[in-house]
């Protein structure tokens, strides 16, 4: 018997959608607030770029996508921009991810050229790198929807495996150095006791930090979005690549599967500003400090 009424994969996607404005929102109300504290570092411009787009992301889902058929409103224009624009803020949160990854690349493979190389101006301009390839992704998506869809969503995942890979090793890596330079201040304070901690060594704790949080946000973009993804590339197959696809497929467990793995993959976008206040201390006190200032 057909279903009527609103759906469970609307449901979701909806809740899902608010979560991501209203806790990236949050985020970026807390870093603002603290933001003599916090923008003194590469890393919160980048992000509260990636903020920026998870809330631009749940925010054109909304307004633009209307996952709930039964109140949607249909226009021309809405037609029009829905699809570029969504697949614009996709790409912009998945790029700005990449680059805090490659970031993370670079101060473990070069530990005495990083510092130069590596500076809030250089960030800025990588992060307005970023949003003119998501625009020219968006454009390729309004001119050409499947193959942009199918390469964008392979590219993702090659990018986000390579990554996750070279990040686990880097976690391993760092920790052995952490542990080699505890072993060594043992040693040496045995002869020369109350000798105060190195700054290499902290600065190595705090890359170690930051570089778990970059595989945790990595990790759970795989999580969320790649079962979407390969769901709409055997779609893309299906409609340009090879047509006998559906032929394979079960057709009703496949539109479940498409719906679903669509709602969940907005769970990627509200659970970063979680993973940030979980793993990182500076982005917890500058909530807390929003949270203060609103209550009292």
């Amino acid at each position: 018997m057909q279903s009527t009424g609103v759906q469970g994969n609307e449901v979701l996607s909806y809740i899902f959608g608010i979560l991501a404005i209203v806790l990236n929102g949050v985020l970026l109300a807390s870093m603002y607030k603290e933001r003599k504290k916090i923008f003194v570092t590469r890393i919160s411009f980048l992000v509260a770029n990636l903020a920026f787009a998870d809330c631009l992301s749940g925010l054109f889902l909304i307004v633009l996508k209307q996952p709930i058929k039964e109140i949607e409103y249909t226009s021309d224009a809405r037609l029009l921009t829905e699809l570029p624009l969504i697949w614009t803020a996709f790409c912009a949160s998945f790029l700005t991810l990449f680059l805090m990854a490659a970031e993370r690349l670079v101060i473990v493979t070069l530990p005495l050229a990083w510092s130069t190389l590596l500076t809030i101006p250089r960030s800025l301009l990588c992060i307005l790198a970023v949003w003119l390839l998501s625009i020219g992704g968006g454009v390729a998506i309004h001119h050409k929807r499947y193959y942009a869809q199918f390469f964008i969503c392979l590219i993702v995942e090659i990018s986000a495996l390579c990554f996750i890979a070279t990040h686990i090793y880097i976690v391993w890596l760092l920790q052995r150095r952490e542990k080699h330079r505890m072993v060594v201040n043992q040693n040496s304070s045995q002869d020369t006791p109350c000798l105060p901690t190195p700054p290499n060594e902290n600065n190595t704790h705090t890359h170690r930090k930051v570089t778990i949080v970059v595989t945790i946000l990595l990790s759970v973009l795989i999580v969320t979005c790649v079962p979407y993804f390969v769901c709409l590339q055997m779609f893309t197959i299906n409609n340009t690549f090879d047509k006998t696809l559906a032929e394979r497929v079960n057709l009703e467990i496949f539109d479940k599967a498409l719906v679903y793995t669509h709602a969940f993959l907005y769970v990627n976008f509200f659970m970063n500003p979680i993973i940030y206040a979980w793993r990182l201390r500076m982005y917890r006190k500058a909530f807390y400090s929003l949270v203060g200032r609103s209550t009292s």
